[in-house]
This record gives structure tokens, sequence and C-alpha cells, in this order.
């Protein structure tokens, strides 16, 4: 109090030292903030450019997986493409060139590779396109799809459901284990393409059958290849469908008739139920 200099001056340099505290935050705030931006700016970037490529080519995707598990399935797990911001429940893949314009029940695009050291077969179900829509009451197309290994049946997967969309992007791929070499010469991939109904069983659209013999799978690599969706390749006409032994007793004081599934034999190896459960 007796030294009003030494008081200026405390006073001067206090106000130094807090313009300088201030100065420092504002330029740290400021870089983290500009570096944010950068990092924001290119996950958009990347985003656009996916959704842009699918657009562009109407049967290719980058295959850019992330793991996770499976828990149907013991034997069995998948991964799938993260998802963008937009859902992608709702991206039309549309066609730009008439060579893709697609008649009938659609194709289905996916990719397998085999793993002989450790026996995995991968299968990666990408898209469907050009569903066509089995009840032309709903304005809208949920479907999903199911995938089998034949002739075994061990090992059974589907997808996600996919709404409002004719021409769905899975983006899912499976990996079975336990899969012999020598399963690739006689074994089939059964993929069945469903539409789903929440308020009743849902509908097959159609299938497709493909033959792991078909791809070359014995050096490691990636084989895509699309396929046409047909229809059911069984109906009640077809002949050379197996044969069922049964046994049946009629007791007349009961009014009773009891009929017993002994045997079969010869039965094809793709599903023959209408059901999609089966």
């Amino acid at each position: 109090m007796d030294n009003p200099g030494a008081i200026v001056g405390l006073i001067i340099g206090f106000t130094f030292v807090v313009l300088a505290v201030v100065t420092t935050t504002y330029v740290v705030v400021r870089r983290r903030r500009r570096l944010a931006d950068r990092m924001w700016g290119s996950s958009g970037e990347d985003i656009n450019r996916t959704l842009n490529f699918g657009k562009r080519q109407l049967l290719d995707e980058p295959h850019s997986f992330s793991s996770c598990y499976n828990s149907e399935s013991p034997n069995n797990n998948f991964r799938h493409l993260p998802s963008p911001n937009k859902s992608v429940d709702r991206v039309e893949f549309v066609s730009q060139t008439p060579n893709h314009a697609i008649k009938g029940l659609g194709k289905l695009q996916f990719s397998v590779t085999y793993d002989s050291a450790l026996e995995e077969l991968r299968v990666s179900i990408l898209r469907c396109v050009n569903l066509p829509n089995l009840d032309p009451t709903l304005n809208t197309m949920d479907s999903y799809v199911k995938l089998e290994l034949l002739p075994e049946k061990r090992h059974r997967v589907k997808t996600r459901v996919v709404r409002g969309s004719s021409n769905p992007f899975f983006g899912e791929a499976f990996t079975m284990s336990k899969v012999p070499l020598s399963l690739l010469k006689t074994g089939s991939l059964h993929f069945k393409i469903l539409t789903f109904d929440r308020h009743s069983r849902d509908s097959i659209i159609g299938e497709v059958v493909c033959p792991l013999s078909d791809l070359d799978l014995n050096l490691s690599k990636e084989v895509t290849t699309t396929r046409e969706i047909l229809k059911r390749k069984f109906s009640a006409s077809d002949k050379n469908r197996g044969l069922l032994l049964i046994s049946l007793c009629y007791l007349p004081a009961a009014s009773r008739l009891t009929a017993v599934v002994l045997k079969a034999e010869g039965l094809p190896t793709v599903d023959l139920a209408e059901s999609p459960g089966n």
C-alpha cells in the first residue's frame, strides 16, 4: 500500500499471465477443431465414394468388411459392411447402361473363396437386383437370403432383412468351417431369396443352386459371380424324386387309419418344402 508502483507492476504482470493463458488455450482448441474437421471430411469422402461406386457399377462392390460373430450356428461366422450415415436399406443401385437390364426374377451376386489350410469356405452375399414384388398391394419390398451347403446341410445361414428396395445390398460374408477339400467337387451352394412378411409366412421368390465344381477355388482366390434367380426346380409333376415306403393300418371297429413312414430313398438334395423355415 505504501508503494503504488509495486502494486501497478503486480497488476500489469498478472494481466500478462492471463492473456498468455487465454491465447494458448485458443490456439490449442483451434488446432483440435481443424484436426477434427479434417478427419470428418475424409470419412465423409470415403462414404460418398462407396455409395457412388455402387451406383456407377451395378454388380460390383468394394470388399471392405468388418468382422463379427454369428450366434445362430457354432460352425459359422459372418462379417458385414460398416453402415454409412445413409441407411443401406434405402439405397437403390440403378444401372446407367441398358446392358444391365434384368428380367424375370432378377439376379444374385456373391463371391466365394476357400482356404485349404483351415478348411474354411467363405461366401459373401453381396446383392440382388430387380427382385419382383410378389404382392402388388404392397408398396415396399423387404427381402433376405438364406444359404445352405449341399448335400450335408450342416451349414445354414441367412442375411439380415433389407427393407424398401427391389435392389437390396446385403454385403455379408459367412465363413463355414470344417469343409473338406473333397466337398468342392460334390457340394453346391443353395441360395433361397425370400420376401419378409411380419404378419404371415415369408414367401420364396426363387433360388440359386451353384455347384462348387463350377468355381475355381483351388488357388485360394476370391471368385465373384452373378447368377440368375430361378423358380423352384421341383413341382408336383416332376418324376424321379425318390421312393417312400409307408405302412397303412385300418381298424374298422375304431374307424381309425394309421400311416407310418418307414423308409425314404433317392430323395433330391434340394429342399422340396415350400416353407422357408425348412
